[in-house]
């Protein structure tokens, strides 16, 4: 799944000029299923970052926290971008179809989508 999104990264900065740097464990491993559920958050995410920002860099981060697969889509976020607090809900229903969660934070100049799934 990782090659995967390294992949998608890749396309995603010759298609539309955005740059994604993709940090994940080396060896990390999900049977089929989440791994392909997890592929297509990581899309959705993608997608948003396009959709609803003007970014031009991004950060997916793909790791286990104990028993959690943690997926982590960043992207660069002006005051012009802002939007009232949300939760983008292909994602977060996706998410609790696996037993886990959605949640968006906002930092400093950046806005975060943590996705938590039980393993």
């Amino acid at each position: 799944m990782i090659l995967a999104v390294k992949q998608q990264a890749v396309k995603f900065r010759e298609f539309y000029d955005v740059n994604i740097r993709v940090e994940a464990a080396d060896g990390f491993q999900l049977n089929d299923r989440l791994a392909a559920e997890a592929f297509q958050i990581v899309s959705e995410g993608l997608s948003n970052i396009k959709r609803h920002t003007k970014a031009k860099n991004g950060k997916i981060r793909i790791h286990r926290d104990n028993e959690k697969l943690l997926l982590e889509i960043e992207n660069e976020s002006k005051e012009s971008d802002a939007v009232s607090a949300f939760v983008p809900k292909s994602i977060a229903g996706r998410a609790e179809s696996l037993g886990g969660t959605a949640r968006v934070e906002r930092l400093d100049g950046h806005t975060k989508v943590l996705v938590e799934i039980p393993l």
